[in-house]
């Protein structure tokens, strides 16, 4: 039986992170068995110190999910009820505002079988990982757009990170971070090239020389620097087109300053980003699928500890100086 598989799938799972779920499970099949919770009309955004008749529907909603300890008739959104929506932003990862705003009540408005269905369905994916992971590790937590790396089980770092947008999501993986590379050049990929810079070019035919983006043939030995205004742009969707697109390191290349390799068939890497104010948004899903991080001279800092250049002094010479450099890690980190 179904019940039966699932009890053999739990044997040995014994993480926190799993144990966890499973509890939020019971108690969201206890909540749907009672009927889940009522839907919480629209109407404007409520703010502490406003009065409407949507603030007991509010409160029954958020104390079914134990947000608020208990419920009451307060027509009044009172102190109690903004420290609850928070409460509630907070877990969810939504905006921080202490009000109901459109967001949260249409996450709030989620049914109870859909969370109980997103809750077995993280319980699933929670089974594909392998029992013991490797130590130490980062992961980058997809859905949340955050870094966290483990050492010896407890958190040694955490970061916000930018993952892909829907359109090109950052794949499920598993790898090994084996080099760093300090102020990378970016070859420019040709989705990105044909959808984004081309058209760019064709209203302003400066445009390549401004962002430091050059031309190169790559049909001689050794690339030759071409001209953009030169080249046929028109054939550039073709397996045979010859030349190959680059932007310089610097700060308006998107790379930033650092790249974390980790060689992969999806050719998705850990990098910084010139574009620093988009970690201030709760939804980063933006990239074109890899991962910008929040604070690439920790990150750094951190993989390289055991190693000369771990020193804060001599990272700061590597960052001060403009030139490209290649550093292999001795120690490789594993990456999921």
């Amino acid at each position: 039986s179904a019940r039966a598989a699932r009890r053999v799938a739990d044997l040995g799972r014994n993480e926190p992170e799993y144990r966890a779920l499973r509890g939020a499970l019971r108690t969201y099949i206890e909540l749907e068995s009672r009927g889940g919770w009522t839907v919480i009309p629209s109407g404007t955004v409520l703010r502490k110190g406003m009065q409407d008749e949507r603030c007991q529907v509010i409160r029954a909603r958020l104390a079914a999910t134990g947000d608020l300890p208990r419920s009451s008739r307060e027509p009044r959104f009172d102190g109690a009820l903004e420290s609850a929506v928070q409460h509630y932003q907070t877990r969810m990862g939504l905006e921080l505002t202490g009000r109901l705003d459109d967001v949260t009540r249409r996450s709030l408005n989620v049914s109870v079988t859909e969370r109980r269905r997103t809750l077995e369905l993280n319980l699933e994916r929670a089974r594909w990982l392998p029992q013991s992971l490797p130590d130490p590790l980062i992961r980058v937590n997809i859905p949340e757009s955050e870094l966290h790396l483990f050492q010896q089980g407890a958190e040694s770092l955490s970061m916000r990170v930018v993952v892909g947008s829907p359109k090109d999501p950052t794949p499920v993986f598993a790898d090994v971070v084996t080099y760093l590379e300090f102020h990378p050049t970016w070859g420019v990929p040709k989705k990105i090239l044909i959808g984004e810079m081309l058209p760019a070019f064709k209203k302003k035919k400066d445009y390549f020389l401004t962002h430091s983006i050059r031309v190169f043939d790559v049909h001689p030995e050794i690339p030759l620097e071409v001209d953009p205004r030169d080249v046929p742009w028109e054939r550039v969707a073709e397996d045979t087109f010859p030349f190959m697109v680059r932007q310089d390191a610097g700060r308006q290349n998107p790379l930033g300053l650092i790249k974390f390799m980790c060689p992969n068939e999806y050719d998705v890497y850990l990098h910084d980003t010139s574009a620093r104010h988009f970690f201030t948004r709760t939804s980063r899903f933006l990239s074109h699928g890899c991962v910008r991080v929040q604070d690439p001279l920790a990150l750094a800092t951190y993989l390289l500890k055991t190693t000369p250049l771990g020193a804060p002094e001599s990272l700061a010479a590597i960052m001060a100086d403009s030139t490209w450099r290649r550093v292999g890690l001795k120690q490789r980190m594993p990456v999921l």
